[in-house]
Order: structure tokens, then sequence, then C-alpha cells
């Protein structure tokens, strides 16, 4: 039975007919898009709750927090696209064999694994809620000290992230594309480790 996921046989995965698939691709980008909304909005409104701030300024602040959460969904999407593009560059120079589209859905179903690396962030971002004191000063001097102590784990399931990612994309690109394993795994893993050194800046 062939796998129904590409998180562990992707060679096998897109081997199927009808893999890569732009339909599944962006399904899992929209959830990944509203998952991701969801815990920032989460994240600040709990922390909300726990501050003695004056009404007024917190429900101006749960205003704006709706239209950066959309924002955020937006970016997530925005996101995919721009990294399919990258990549579908290199692709070109390297003669590959179909459109944008199949390099967008490869790079599409292999955000999965940012779905499965959701829960260390959601871990992390709860053991910081319990810790918020109440008042807003030393909340706010609290939140900026806490983005370097819990930095470790986000970077750790990142990284991880990045590489598993990689991998998946290479072998789609080599499925879909028609590429050389060696310049689909060089691709795919150059760039994603890129653009992971770009995000801890």
């Amino acid at each position: 039975m062939p796998p129904r996921t590409p998180l562990l046989q992707p060679g096998e995965y897109f081997d199927q007919y009808d893999r890569p698939s732009l339909g599944v691709a962006a399904g899992i980008v929209a959830v990944q898009a509203v998952a991701f909304a969801v815990l920032v909005w989460w994240f600040v409104t709990s922390v909300l709750d726990r501050i003695d701030a004056p009404e007024a300024a917190v429900s101006n602040v749960r205003g704006e927090l709706v239209g950066q959460a959309i924002f955020l969904a937006v970016m997530v999407v925005v996101g995919w696209l721009l990294a399919a593009a990258v990549i579908h560059v290199f692709v070109w120079f390297a003669d590959g064999d179909e459109t944008f589209l199949t390099t967008l859905a490869v790079v599409g179903e292999a955000e999965l694994v940012s779905l499965l690396v959701l829960p260390v962030v959601v871990v992390v971002f709860y053991s910081v809620i319990g810790q918020v004191p109440s008042d807003p000063e030393s909340a706010a001097e609290f939140l900026r000290g806490i983005v370097g102590r819990e930095r470790a784990p986000l970077v750790v399931a990142s990284l991880v992230a990045t590489l598993w990612k990689a991998y998946i994309t290479a072998a789609g690109l080599v499925k879909g594309q028609g590429l050389d394993s060696d310049k689909a795994f060089l691709i795919a893993f150059a760039l994603g480790i890129l653009g992971f050194l770009v995000g801890l800046a």
C-alpha cells in the first residue's frame, strides 16, 4: 500500500500518479495558515487575560489582534508562494521537466511537517503564559526577556522541520520535476538551510 503522506517515504509517495497534488498542497497550507493565526491569537489573548491593564487598552489590543491574525495567515500563504518561486528558479536552471505549479505542489505538501512541530510551539507558549506577571510593565519586561530563554526549543524544532522539509522537497523534485538526486537535494537543502539562517537573524 503506497504511503498516504510524504513524511516518511517521500520517494514512494511522490511516485504515485496523482502526486504531487496542488489541491492537497493548498489544503495543507490553508490549515497551517489558520493554525498559526489561531495560535498567535490564543497566546496574545491569554497574556492579556493575566495583565491588570485598563479595559479600554485591552479592548484596543484585542480589536487590532484580529487584523494581525488575518495578516499572519495571509503571510503564511505568501511565504509558500515565494519559497516555491525561489526554488523553481533553481529547478529551471537545473532543467526541470514541469511547470512552477508542480514545484508549488511539492513545497506545499512538504509543509505538512510544519503542522507536526506546532505542538512544540504550543508547549513553549503555554509555559510562558503561566509565568506572565499581572503588572503591565513587569509583563512587558518579562516577555522581552523570555524570548531568549525560550528560544532554544523553538530553534531546535525549526531546524528539524527545515531538514525534514528539505528531504521531502528534494524527493518531490526528483519525482515531479525529473531532476537528478544530487541536484534536487542540493537545491532543497541549500535553500532550506539558508532560509533557516535568515530566520535566526
